[in-house]
């Protein structure tokens, strides 16, 4: 069963062309080439399955509101200076790795992927 740590997961953001772009895609649920708070924070509280979780979408919503400034929303670039803030991998794994054992594996990133497409 093939899985990775927190800090393949860090490597493979860096490393695979489209990471960026493909995550942003998932959230701009619009498709309006733009990344609303309303979206950004939807997709995160679709991947929080525990309880813990609510306190890192808080942290997403406050991160996002000091990247995007007042309009409250990201373009792919802002996007992609937001994927840079310290702690934005971590978290965003921990809410991915759905049964908290600190590696994700191919299943658990296609269920979130599922839920942030539905």
């Amino acid at each position: 069963r093939r899985s990775m740590t927190l800090k393949d997961f860090k490597k493979a953001a860096r490393e695979t062309e489209g990471f960026a772009e493909n995550l942003f895609e998932l959230f701009d649920t619009d498709h309006s080439g733009w990344v609303s708070l309303q979206e950004l924070v939807g997709g995160m509280a679709k991947l929080a399955s525990r309880d813990s979780h609510k306190k890192i979408v808080k942290w997403f919503e406050q991160q996002f509101a000091l990247v995007s400034g007042d309009d409250l929303q990201l373009q792919l670039y802002e996007f992609k200076k937001a994927l840079q803030i310290k702690g934005f991998s971590e978290r965003f794994f921990q809410l991915v790795d759905l049964d908290g054992s600190g590696r994700i594996t191919f299943e658990e990133l296609m269920r979130s992927v599922d839920k942030l497409t539905w």
